[in-house]
């Protein structure tokens, strides 16, 4: 009797569509289709793009494709990223993280548009040092704020921006990623010195 995983048989019959902004269709298929291309490589999948619907259709027949990867891929771009940050998912240990405004704020236009604004900074500058700090990929869009990065790193930047919308001011959100970025690598220099001994 053949026996196939769940996890293979998933990825032989995966199929999934998903529905992105329509401004964000020409970043999902690149110029002359390159990105779409680089996804159905990468990923070993297909993809079926509908530049009047919005909906962008992930299939895959085999077991050797990743169609999750390639959900990220698209949901990233779809997200304002670029296929350069994007790209950064492509390491096992880089995740995506989209955090719903109107999770927070239910549809008050206003009160996200606010949280946006502080999150981004002045001519870019709060987004770029979070981004610097943290060593992530942060993308406001939409209704919406992503995070690409490993999933300390993602924790770390959701905690900053969560004191954002609560009211705090920007030098507070700074401290906490600096602090938390230091203990971290004081965590590594002391695993390095309590590495194992080795015995002549």
């Amino acid at each position: 009797m053949l026996k196939i995983s769940l996890r293979r048989l998933l990825k032989m019959m995966f199929d999934k569509t998903i529905r992105i902004p329509i401004d964000r269709i020409g970043s999902i298929v690149g110029k002359s289709g390159k990105t779409k291309l680089w996804i159905e490589q990468k990923c070993n999948v297909k993809l079926d793009v509908d530049s009047r619907s919005g909906e962008v259709h992930i299939s895959s027949d085999n077991e050797t494709s990743n169609p999750l990867l390639a959900v990220d891929l698209v949901q990233s771009i779809a997200h304002g990223f670029s296929q350069v940050s994007t790209s950064n998912l492509l390491d096992e240990d880089k995740f995506l993280s989209i955090i719903d405004l109107t999770q927070h704020f239910k549809k008050s236009s206003h009160s996200i548009s606010r949280i946006k604004s502080r999150v981004i900074g002045q001519n870019g500058k709060a987004r770029k040092v979070m981004e610097e700090i943290s060593n992530t990929n942060i993308s406001v869009y939409g209704h919406s704020i992503s995070i690409i990065g490993s999933y300390e790193q993602i924790k770390l930047v959701e905690n900053a921006i969560n004191l954002l919308i609560s009211g705090a001011q920007h030098k507070t959100a700074y401290d906490l990623l600096q602090k938390s970025r230091t203990q971290s690598k004081l965590d590594r220099m002391q695993l390095w010195e309590d590495g194992p001994v080795v015995e002549n």
